[in-house]
Parts: C-alpha cells; sequence; structure tokens
C-alpha cells in the first residue's frame, strides 16, 4: 500500500480531530498538507519545503521518506575515481531527491582490507 493512502487516512482523523483554536495542530497540519502533495507524485517527503521554525515538528512527523539516504555506487576499479553512465544517472537522481551518493569499487575496499 503506497505511503500517502495510509498518510491519507492518518489526515483525515487528524484534521477532524484538530481544533480550531490549536496554533501547533494546525501548523503540524500544513506541514502534512505539503508532505502529502509530494508523496502523491511518488517523490519523497523529504523535498517539503520546510523553514527553520518548522523543522522540529516535521521531524517529529517521524516520516520514513523524509530521512535522509546515501546512494551508495559499487563501480569497476577503472571507474572508482570518476564513476560511470550507471553511477552518473544514480547522481542525478540523488540530486533530485536530495539524498547523497558516494562512489566505490568493493574491489578495491577488499584488497584494501586483506593488505
Amino acid at each position: 500500500m503506497p505511503t500517502w493512502i495510509v498518510w491519507r487516512s492518518a489526515f483525515r482523523r487528524w484534521s477532524e480531530g484538530c481544533a480550531a483554536r490549536d496554533k501547533e495542530a494546525k501548523k503540524a497540519l500544513d506541514l502534512v498538507e505539503r508532505a502529502l502533495v509530494l508523496l502523491r507524485e511518488g517523490k519523497p517527503a523529504r523535498l517539503t519545503q520546510v523553514s527553520d521554525e518548522e523543522r522540529t515538528a516535521f521531524k517529529a512527523l517521524n516520516l520514513l521518506t523524509a530521512k535522509p539516504v546515501l546512494y551508495v555506487c559499487n563501480v569497476d576499479e577503472a571507474s572508482a575515481a570518476t564513476g560511470n553512465a550507471h553511477s552518473r544517472r544514480v547522481e542525478e537522481r540523488a540530486k533530485d531527491e536530495g539524498a547523497g551518493c558516494v562512489i566505490i569499487s568493493a574491489k578495491i575496499e577488499g584488497r584494501a582490507c586483506r593488505a
């Protein structure tokens, strides 16, 4: 089941229980609404624009797709320094998602560990 469907039902319950005069609940509800827009588009919640004031409340939502992501690309020895076509595609995707990307060569790493 897609994450946004689960969140949609939680959002309904939350919005119904949100008191009109509860400013903190309204702020949290606004954060959820903005994250849901991205989730419905298949994008990670970490792309939600969050101000410094909202950051603590956003982290409290504990959205899995808001967690930091690091892509690790295992390439051949010759491509260890600069990467290859596949790792460049992964780097592009990581950049689009606000994630990190590292290029390694497990073969080189394995030899270094045995030395």
